[in-house]
């Protein structure tokens, strides 16, 4: 009994403290899809959207503005300015769509002579992570 009386008093203890913090503001919203990239400019900071588009940050209280960075593969970049001096902020927007025109791109391929000598041995080889890798092709008599 004694442990649940400390457990809630600790608690309630935890939100007041919680409550009484103004020194952030939250910014919370939706963007319309799935794992968007919403990072603050010239900082590290940042977060993703979840599977239905919501998505809430905390920032630092202050009157100058601060930038948001809203990208995602196959969606134009959305930079928004706000100001985080209030309790809560919320942005609401659909991510527009985008497309990317990427030149021609040509394939070819030639078939590999196959030598029967017995003393040609055929080599290949591959750069890999500054590595020089060589598969050497077995020659049957």
């Amino acid at each position: 009994m004694k442990n649940l009386l400390l457990t809630i008093t600790i608690f309630f203890c935890g939100m007041t403290v919680f409550a009484q913090d103004k020194n952030y503001s939250v910014v919370k919203g939706n963007v319309g899809i799935e794992n968007v990239n919403i990072s603050i400019i010239n900082t590290d900071f940042g977060v993703s959207s979840d599977n239905n588009g919501d998505f809430i940050m905390m920032l630092p209280r202050t009157d100058k503005q601060v930038g948001l960075l809203f990208s995602c593969i196959g969606y134009e970049d959305t930079l928004v300015s706000i100001v985080p001096n209030r309790d809560t902020i919320s942005l609401n927007f659909k991510m527009k769509e985008t497309s990317y025109m990427l030149e021609a791109v040509g394939v070819s391929a030639d078939k590999i002579k196959r030598y029967s000598e017995h003393n040609y041995v055929m080599f290949d080889f591959e750069i890999f992570d500054d590595k020089v890798f060589f598969f050497r092709e077995k020659v049957t008599p």
